[in-house]
């Protein structure tokens, strides 16, 4: 492997890591036009398909996220060993596996692409079940043992997001703001009209997508809001979980419930409800949505506004939540 220290890789580079780039990007069916070594226009159209494909913001530039991605889609599951290690071991492996332990009725998580305590669990579980030692190790005895049991599809919705969903029905929820850019004063506001109507609020520290799913993660949160200013956006966008074929349903229900409430903020511009695999979303263990501000120059009364919308989507999804039926 080439070093990845050169990233980030653009249109006009040359280099060996851009010829690794296309040789990944090939193994996956996305071929560029270019020469080898040489990042031109058709290169940057792969990366574009990659990112689209995988949930990352589409750029085009192959920058720490995508490489990250683009390594870990090279996993097949019976490829390595899988246990629990730090950092944790990501790849598509992962989450092939987190896919077929949930068709079987065992809650590894979310299909996250991240081999946690969770997916660990469900392992030995599964281990157990079939008659071998409880290791929590992704060996080649329990992945055969894997492929000889036909799953049930229709299971894995309800595997991965009951639990998730069943922690926001209670009667207090740990709800963890972040400011992933620029959005300092609204993220302030937004917690002090969440706090103002009865709801646990903790304000993060850290800074950086997966530095706040490590301390939301570590908080127990119930649930992750983030707010970002994102200039290449004409209006908001509210972003919920969706990778590899799984998607954060109660995530998805509280990005639609944000969205509906942003409209009357600020002047022009749409609002986009989309599923994506960025690093806060993917890394968070909880019902987690980004939204991310495109509406140059909010003034006070439009950070106010805003602050008291999201508040009210925010309700209004808990009451959904708090109403509707369980699943399964």
């Amino acid at each position: 492997m080439s070093d990845p220290g050169e990233l980030p890789l653009a249109e006009g580079a040359t280099s060996a890591l851009v010829a690794e780039v296309q040789d990944r990007l090939a193994a996956l069916g996305i071929s560029s036009g270019d020469l080898s070594a040489v990042f031109g226009a058709s290169t940057t159209a792969a990366v574009q398909s990659f990112q689209r494909r995988r949930g990352l913001p589409i750029s085009g530039i192959v920058d720490g996220a995508t490489w990250h991605v683009l390594v870990e889609a090279g996993y097949q599951l019976g490829s390595r060993d899988l246990t629990i290690h730090s950092p944790m071991l990501r790849g598509d492996d992962v989450a092939d596996l987190q896919q077929q332990l949930a068709a079987l009725g065992f809650d590894a998580g979310r299909v996250d692409g991240i081999y946690g305590p969770l997916t660990a669990n469900a392992v030995a579980e599964f281990q157990r079940n079939s008659g071998l030692a409880p290791t929590a190790v992704a060996d080649s005895a329990t992945v055969a043992a894997l492929s000889r049991v036909t799953p049930r599809r229709d299971t894995i919705t309800l595997v991965t997001a009951v639990r998730e969903a069943e922690v926001l029905r209670g009667d207090e929820v740990i709800v963890a703001l972040g400011d992933l850019g620029s959005m300092e004063p609204a993220v302030v506001a937004f917690s002090a009209s969440l706090a103002n109507r009865g709801v646990a609020v903790h304000r993060l520290r850290s800074t950086g997508e997966s530095p706040q799913a490590t301390e939301a993660n570590a908080l127990g949160a119930h649930c992750y809001i983030g707010l970002r200013a994102a200039a290449q956006l004409h209006g908001y966008r509210t972003a919920f979980y969706k990778g590899y074929s799984s998607a954060s349903s109660s995530g998805e229900r509280l990005a639609l419930a944000l969205a509906d409430a942003i409209p009357a903020v600020g002047s022009g511009g749409s609002v986009i409800v989309q599923g994506m695999a960025t690093p806060i979303l993917r890394e968070t263990q909880m019902t987690a949505v980004v939204v991310d501000v495109g509406v140059q120059g909010l003034n006070e009364l439009d950070v106010l506004a805003l602050s008291a919308n999201l508040s009210k989507g925010f309700l209004d999804f808990r009451a959904s939540a708090a109403t509707s039926a369980p699943l399964g």
